[in-house]
């Protein structure tokens, strides 16, 4: 009877510390869960931070490429209405004492006059110029007659961009770049419209009958009228790159 009765007894003793030795174990376990999925949420946390560093990175060098793609477009541009205006200075000394008094002369004289107002260009990119070398980190860019040199990338970071950008030196010189840039505009568009003007006078002078005596000269103003037209309506045009170095400007002063 005795035997019968302890056997009971031994194996509830035996379920007992078998339930008391699992449940600390449970516990731990579920503690080990918890630490595993906190650590787990502190990594991702962690992940999302360098992603988002990541991206705000990306952002500004990609931001600083299209400031550069937009800015050398910008002066070369310029540069093409420049070598146009060099040619039409010699040809109005050469001539304009013969032609003055004539209506084709006179459309060709104002678009000379006109390209005198481009003269602030170079400067103006030149300012521009020195703001993308800071905001990348690189040297001084260079000059090639009279015309800004982008210097090569140095490879900048958001935090590097960030700190100049902070300054108000930076988001003065960048206001100022802005205004500046839309008053080139306005300028530009003026060249614009005279070039479009003064090669239509001198298309009308060169097939007025009977043929004028100095075709190959009226010949020669309506490709520099050309000439100045195509670059100056590409800057002035939709999605220009002078519009969208404006913009990205804007972008930049207003950023931080």
């Amino acid at each position: 009877m005795k035997g019968s009765t302890s056997g009971p007894g031994g194996s509830s003793q035996s379920l007992k510390r078998t339930a008391t030795t699992s449940i600390p174990t449970s516990r731990s376990t579920g503690k080990k869960a918890r630490l595993d999925a906190a650590c787990a949420e502190r990594g991702s946390d962690s992940k999302s931070k360098v992603d988002s560093t990541t991206l705000d990175a990306s952002i500004g060098v990609a931001t600083l490429k299209q400031l550069k793609r937009s800015l050398r477009a910008l002066i070369v541009g310029l540069q093409a209405v420049e070598a146009e205006r060099v040619v039409l200075d010699r040809v109005w000394y050469k001539n304009a004492s013969q032609f003055k008094s004539a209506l084709w002369w006179r459309h060709a004289n104002s678009l000379r006059r006109s390209l005198r107002s481009l003269d602030t260009a170079p400067a103006l990119t030149a300012r521009i110029a020195l703001l993308y070398a800071e905001l990348c980190g690189a040297g001084e860019p260079g000059s090639n007659q009279g015309w800004p040199v982008l210097p090569r990338e140095a490879k900048p970071t958001s935090q590097s961009i960030e700190t100049v950008l902070r300054t108000s030196q930076t988001k003065q010189r960048l206001r100022e770049a802005e205004e500046e840039l839309e008053e080139l505009r306005g300028v530009i568009d003026v060249v614009r419209k005279r070039a479009e003007k003064g090669g239509k006078v001198l298309m009308v002078h060169l097939n007025t009958p009977p043929a004028p005596t100095f075709a190959p000269l009226v010949a020669g103003l309506i490709a520099i009228c050309a000439a100045v037209h195509h670059p100056t309506a590409a800057l002035v045009g939709e999605e220009s790159a002078l519009d969208e170095l404006k913009n990205i400007l804007g972008l930049l002063r207003t950023s931080v």
